[in-house]
């Protein structure tokens, strides 16, 4: 019976050796992965908020290409409004119907070529 009781002993010391591993391998596992959780949720936040600033700058250049694309626009419509009132004022005028001479031309365009070479904007 000793010698069972030996045995049995040895046996439960064994499994209890095994069980205690386990359980400090499982729990240092534990540990790891919280630290891990903890980094995720920090990483995470952190592109939630970048997310959350570019959904942000979306927006406003959102805004920003629709105010751009309305002043071009009106800029259009004013231009066309301009061209169409030019050429009622001067449907009668027999002057502004006779081709301008070539070496005006010439000399416009030159005049503009050299403005526009040093940077001044040029005269409409």
């Amino acid at each position: 019976m000793n010698r069972i009781t030996t045995i049995i002993t040895i046996a439960l010391l064994s499994v209890f050796t095994v069980l205690a591993w386990l359980a400090f391998y499982f729990h240092g596992r534990a540990i790891e992965a919280g630290g891990q959780v903890k980094k995720l949720k920090i990483d995470n936040d952190q592109l939630a908020t970048l997310i959350r600033t570019m959904q942000e700058q979306d927006a406003r250049n959102r805004m920003l290409v629709a105010e751009q694309q309305q002043r071009e626009q009106q800029i259009r419509q004013q231009a066309s409004d301009n061209e169409r009132k030019y050429r009622d004022a001067i449907q009668s005028d027999e002057c502004a119907a006779r081709d301008m001479p070539s070496t005006v031309i010439e000399l416009l365009q030159s005049k503009e070529s050299a403005s526009t070479k040093i940077g001044s904007p040029s005269s409409p």
